[in-house]
């Protein structure tokens, strides 16, 4: 006796879009490079650091206020300030923050 047998059915799969801007701001003589990431769903950004091989090339993201306050008078905290500074409501952080007063 022959039975049909209906074909399984694949489970839907929830799929997750994110709305990302990634946009380079600094990179240094070694080719390490800096990005600000912003989620746009979200208003979350950070910042990404991406070394050269020979420092190890592991990324890391890191969020924009830790990052300026960490980073000190840098040139790739400058360069993120001036960036922040020319688009401060777009980018979703404060161009002052992490900033002495």
């Amino acid at each position: 006796m022959l039975h049909s047998v209906r074909p399984r059915q694949p489970k839907p799969q929830e799929a997750i879009f994110m709305a990302i801007s990634a946009q380079d701001f600094y990179r240094s003589s070694n080719g390490d490079r800096w990005q600000l990431i912003c989620d746009t769903a979200s208003g979350r950004s950070f910042v990404r650091h991406e070394p050269n091989l020979s420092s190890g090339g592991r990324t890391t993201d890191t969020d924009v206020e830790e990052f300026l306050n960490r980073t000190g008078s840098s040139p790739e905290n400058l360069a993120l300030r001036e960036l922040l500074d020319s688009k401060p409501a777009r980018m979703g952080a404060s161009p002052r923050a992490g900033r002495p007063r």
